[in-house]
């Protein structure tokens, strides 16, 4: 095939085996993509078709004429090129790296902040129903300690300022369960999205002074009140989606209803959500007239002055609230570089 010479850029030639076969203008024809060395077809509004393996003849046909086919050309360019290709994949890892490290937790703390309490609330009345049948025990706390922790609690939770990020709306309640494993305690406490606060039976005993015990609990309303809670749920659950759909198990993302409750126990917040919880325990604290060390004294009692990797792994409440000693410290001078 050759380009008329009267007028290169509207008209064709097609010669096969040296004989004349078919003329015409160029933006008649209808010419295939390149996809690697497969034949390329050119198809004429007739029905006609014609085959070549000649690719790099047509590449340059196409250029000649500015036929329109010739825009995909670049597609090719850049598949057949190592350096572009390298490039391409260390393009879409940087994307994906950025969206996981930044997009992800944007877009999940805008959602949660978004969402109407009555999500939340919903979330935390499934998640604890799944968590009372699976993993606690009732509660061996005697009623009247109960109630003196209720009243402090209450306490607490009166003298939050409503401009505080929402104490109006979500309606904070503390719950008593027990939890074991292999006959042991633990002790833990967990916020719940909805405003539900748990407290472990195995924590009680650890506490040498009320006031520790509501440097933790300021801490957990801390959590419920950023949404920490609901972000992390909303991140794991387009995690999961996402995997299930590469993997082509859409199924899986169902599994999400039964996952949550596991994933509110045993999730880590990330450093920056337990800095945030702590800096709103810390100022309510001091509203209260409580000195912030009382949480660093709490920290110590429960890891008995181990290392954040020692504590990190003991399965209890510091094995998903990370940085513990670095946390203590910080409390421990919270007062004094206020």
């Amino acid at each position: 095939m050759r380009l008329s010479e009267s007028d290169p850029v509207a008209h064709y030639e097609l010669y096969i085996d040296g004989q004349f076969a078919r003329s015409g203008t160029v933006h008649e024809l209808s010419v295939s993509e390149r996809l690697g060395r497969i034949p390329r077809s050119l198809r004429w509004q007739d029905g006609a078709v014609f085959e070549t393996a000649d690719n790099q003849g047509i590449d340059q046909w196409l250029s000649a004429s500015r036929h329109k086919a010739a825009g995909g050309l670049w597609l090719h360019r850049l598949e057949s090129s190592w350096s572009w290709a390298l490039a391409s994949v260390l393009l879409v890892a940087g994307l994906a790296a950025a969206g996981y490290l930044w997009g992800l937790p944007y877009a999940a703390k805008r959602i949660a902040y978004a969402l109407p309490v009555p999500v939340h609330e919903a979330i935390s009345s499934g998640a604890l129903a799944t968590m009372d049948r699976v993993f606690f025990k009732p509660t061996s706390v005697d009623t009247r300690k109960q109630q003196e922790i209720r009243a402090r609690f209450n306490t607490l939770v009166e003298n939050i300022e409503l401009a505080d990020a929402g104490a109006d709306v979500f309606q904070l309640q503390l719950h008593f369960r027990n939890i074991e494993i292999a006959g042991e305690q633990i002790p833990n406490a967990l916020a719940l999205p909805g405003g539900d606060i748990i407290v472990t039976d195995g924590l009680l005993p650890l506490i040498d002074d009320p006031r520790e015990l509501d440097s933790i609990l300021l801490h957990e309303i801390g959590h419920v009140l950023e949404r920490h809670g609901m972000q992390h749920v909303i991140q794991a659950s387009t995690i999961t989606v996402m995997a299930s759909l590469a993997l082509g198990n859409p199924g899986g993302a169902a599994d999400l209803v039964t996952g949550v409750p596991i994933f509110l126990l045993q999730s880590r917040y990330s450093r920056r959500s337990e800095t945030d919880a702590d800096t709103f325990a810390f100022e309510q604290m001091l509203k209260a007239g409580i000195d912030p060390i009382h949480f660093a004294n709490a920290i110590r009692n429960i890891t008995g002055d181990q290392s954040d990797d020692a504590s990190d792994g003991a399965g209890g409440y510091f094995s998903s609230h990370p940085g513990t000693q670095e946390r203590a410290r910080r409390a421990s001078s919270y007062l004094e570089n206020r």
